[in-house]
């Protein structure tokens, strides 16, 4: 068990573990890997005595799992979905079903005003008085939340008696039980269980300016940029810090980036830094077509909050979306058409921009195209759409310029709310 609320740190150890375990060519078959919402204690057992398909290891893995959750953490999943009913909606109906889940209560009967069935005297002994805000205020919002984004509930934490018989029994060796969770009840049968029979690790908060989370900054982008032959000057890594509050898991999204954009230089210095890392409206569409790309539906949904924030129009939002998935179209036959043969997706930026960028901006005037294709953009622009392109089919990309129009015209001719129309439209585009 890996708990915390170090995410970064816990997925890095979920991934070591998982790696010194098993090799990368029985992942296929011998790695049965899920998420807390949706996990099946009957199908984790199954597989847990289950001996792997292929001779060997075999590890099962539940990411985010709800096992360890109790009424003892309901108080705290109300207070984490009223936080993100507005920053992350996506995250606040998934914390709703754990919510249910730990209360013993059914979704079906919570709808259509069944939640104010709800006895006084059985909320209170819930909330523990420990919630300020009204039921009556948020309630009801997230019950629509949940019934327009579709999200059903499919498991109940409580029944976990099969699994510690499982646990306490006898594993097929070389089967191995992996489980990744924010927060646990110790008091918990499972958790004891665990302790007992396996091992935890624990990843506390630090606190974000602190020498130790500093520390922890610079041995971790360390190993990342080592291993593409480059390092960070001291200047750009107190820098980098300064710009994501020493959040790992940000600074590691912008070390991606930086890496990219240095191209062949060694060093990535803080001129680097102010080129690229930043929390400008530009810097937010960046991320947000990034995380589309990518298929990382929480970060999407948190860089649209952001960019809400920062004033962006949705429908300037919904415009950048569509510039890209047309700019990854434009790259795509670019690509099949044979302009750019010698383009390759592992090729750095530094080779793309003296070496095939010159003939794109020619083939662009040649063919007559202005700025509004992609051919007319910043080389870095260009590189990273033709990458990027090579990871979708010519047809996927054709269905989500018909989902975007489709999107277009509800926003513009319906009284929707326009956030829970993009919203649904980034779930969509990232499952």
């Amino acid at each position: 068990l890996i708990y915390g609320e170090e995410e970064y740190l816990m997925k890095d150890a979920l991934d070591q573990i998982i790696e010194h375990i098993l090799p990368q060519d029985d992942r296929e078959f011998n790695l049965f890997l899920t998420d807390g919402e949706n996990e099946d204690i009957d199908a984790i057992c199954e597989s847990i005595i289950t001996p792997p398909l292929l001779p060997g290891n075999k590890v099962v893995a539940i990411k985010n799992t709800r096992l360890f959750q109790s009424k003892t953490s309901a108080a705290v999943l109300i207070k984490e979905i009223i936080e993100n009913l507005e920053k992350d909606k996506q995250k606040a109906a998934s914390t709703f079903m754990a919510f249910l889940d730990v209360a013993g209560w059914s979704f079906e009967d919570l709808r259509d005003g069944g939640w104010e069935k709800i006895p006084d005297s059985d909320w209170g002994k819930m909330v523990k008085g420990e919630v300020e805000k009204k039921r009556e205020d948020w309630l009801p919002e997230i019950i629509k939340l949940c019934i327009y984004l579709d999200i059903k509930q499919r498991f109940n934490s409580r029944d976990t008696d099969r699994l510690e018989e499982v646990l306490e029994g006898t594993i097929p060796g070389g089967n191995s039980l992996v489980l990744t969770a924010d927060k646990v009840d110790k008091q918990k049968k499972i958790f004891k269980v665990i302790s007992k029979e396996g091992v935890v690790i624990t990843f506390p908060a630090a606190k974000p300016k602190s020498g130790a989370r500093k520390d922890l900054l610079m041995e971790r982008t360390g190993k990342v940029l080592a291993k593409s032959g480059k390092r960070l000057s001291p200047e750009a890594l107190q820098e980098l810090g300064r710009r994501t509050g020493f959040n790992l898991r940000m600074s590691q999204k912008e070390i991606e980036k930086l890496i990219t954009y240095a191209g062949d230089k060694e060093t990535i210095d803080k001129r680097d830094i102010d080129a690229i890392v930043g929390k400008s409206s530009e810097d937010s569409i960046f991320d947000l077509t990034a995380a589309i790309v990518d298929k990382d539906t929480e970060k999407a949904l948190m860089t649209f909050k952001d960019l809400l924030n920062q004033g962006v129009h949705y429908m300037v939002i919904l415009s950048m979306i569509i510039r890209e998935i047309r700019f990854l179209l434009q790259g795509k036959i670019l690509l099949k058409g044979g302009s750019i043969p010698s383009f390759h997706q592992r090729m750095h930026y530094r080779d793309f921009q003296n070496m095939i960028y010159p003939g794109l901006k020619e083939l662009a005037k040649k063919m007559g195209k202005n700025s509004e294709w992609l051919t007319g953009q910043h080389p870095y622009v260009v590189y990273n759409n033709l990458k990027n392109s090579e990871r979708y089919s010519y047809d996927g990309l054709l269905e989500y310029m018909e989902r975007l129009v489709d999107c277009d015209i509800e926003l513009k001719t319906k009284g929707v709310n326009p956030k829970l129309v993009l919203e649904r439209l980034l779930i969509y585009m990232c499952s």
